[in-house]
């Protein structure tokens, strides 16, 4: 029983140590502002960072990116080959990244110009927020979690992808826009493209005054996928336990098909066809046209 009580003794003992040694390594992580004035001119814009919110700002004076960012986990910014390239050079040690952060680490980006070549944004966690002040050539952005909003036209492609977070598009023109999102809603507004293509396992997805000279691609696993006053000319809608609901504004032929749930149509014969597949949501469609 002795033995027993000592051996308690020294584990309350080691655990109170070892907690004292692990508390005493987390701190608070505080936050700085470092900003970099661009001279160089450049053409495309490259962020790769891990965590950090990025927001871009149309400004009539100089080009600027302000990081607001973690002591020793600075961004390095730079003009390289015709491209700002702005990176996260992270070299703290293992017990800093369990620190507590005060605030968000945050890149903003002053632009003094109208129109620029690739953007590409890799990050780990963070929003991203691109207004309509700006056109590029094309836009990729990976994220695992965060929130993007894009509001830029592109000559070319779009193509955004997040793991957990929502997707918004308003206001724009490209030639593709390809979404990807597991655990997130999409929302596409005022758009005009080639070939829309969206993809999600969890999430909603809405379409309000959407065009596509061509395909819409709409999936969705859990989540419902709605439209207005949308069209392309081939068309395939597809979620398993979701429902279907929209208003086309042009005639269109339409398939659907639902295992267990309630399918409403207009009879209509066209040249542009839709096919809607759901396994238990129901499906609604109208035809504004003929309202």
């Amino acid at each position: 029983m002795k033995k027993t009580i000592i051996w308690i003794v020294i584990i309350v003992v080691l655990v109170l140590v070892i907690g004292l040694n692990i508390r005493s390594l987390i701190t608070n992580s505080k936050l700085e502002t470092n900003e970099y004035e661009i001279k160089e001119e450049f053409k495309d814009i490259r962020i790769i960072t891990d965590v950090a919110n990025i927001e871009f700002v149309a400004t009539e004076g100089k080009t600027l990116v302000n990081c607001k960012e973690q002591q020793n986990a600075n961004h390095l910014v730079k003009v390289e080959d015709n491209v700002l390239l702005i990176e996260i050079d992270d070299t703290r040690k293992w017990y800093e990244h369990i620190g507590i952060n005060n605030g968000t680490p945050k890149i903003t980006i002053h632009l003094n110009e109208k129109e620029y070549g690739e953007l590409y944004a890799k990050s780990d966690v963070g929003n991203i927020n691109i207004p309509n002040d700006f056109k590029f050539e094309s836009i990729e952005i990976l994220e695992d979690v965060g929130n993007i909003q894009n509001y830029a036209s592109v000559y070319n492609d779009i193509k955004i992808k997040t793991n957990v977070g929502n997707i918004n598009i308003e206001d724009i023109t490209a030639s593709i826009i390809d979404l990807s999102t597991s655990i997130g809603n999409v929302n596409i507004v005022n758009t005009k493209c080639a070939n829309l293509i969206s993809k999600g396992n969890t999430g909603d997805v809405f379409l309000k005054n959407v065009i596509a000279t061509e395909k819409f691609l709409l999936e969705s696993d859990t989540g419902n996928i709605e439209f207005e006053a949308s069209d392309a000319h081939d068309i395939f809608i597809k979620t398993d336990t979701g429902d279907v609901k929209g208003s086309f504004i042009t005639d269109i032929f339409i398939f659907a098909e639902s295992d267990t749930g309630n399918i409403d149509l207009p009879k209509i014969m066209a040249d542009e066809k839709c096919e809607i597949i759901t396994d238990t949501g129901d499906i609604k469609i109208t035809i504004d046209s003929i309202k």
